[in-house]
């Protein structure tokens, strides 16, 4: 009956790590551009995702934006556990205004 049970559990936590791999490999990595209606990248535009170490800690950073001259908005989350900026995709209108740092919480996202 032991046997069973930690085959099943080790089962279990490969199956968990396999989960966990996939997820890793399948996230987004990368931001889409801002694009015109010929699908051209804009002109002065900034999308793109950074690792910055503070304090040698790896932290990452999501800056987007329809254009570099506008003022700078950072975006903190309050958190725990998983990063807002999902839910700031929908109906966004920030990247129009700002150039938006998305500073995700230490141990949240990515």
């Amino acid at each position: 009956m032991i046997q069973k049970t930690l085959r099943f559990l080790l089962a279990i936590g490969i199956l968990a790590l396999l989960l966990v791999a996939l997820l890793f490999y399948f996230s987004p990595q990368k931001t889409p551009q801002f694009l015109d209606n010929d699908s051209v990248a804009l002109k002065n535009s900034i999308a793109e995702i950074m690792d910055i170490e503070i304090n040698g800690v790896k932290q990452r950073v999501l800056i987007r934006g329809k254009n570099l001259s506008n003022p700078i908005l950072l975006h903190l989350h309050g958190g725990p556990g998983g990063p807002d900026r999902p839910l700031m995709d929908k109906n966004n209108n920030l990247e129009d205004l700002f150039t938006v740092c998305y500073w995700d919480q230490r141990g949240a996202g990515a």
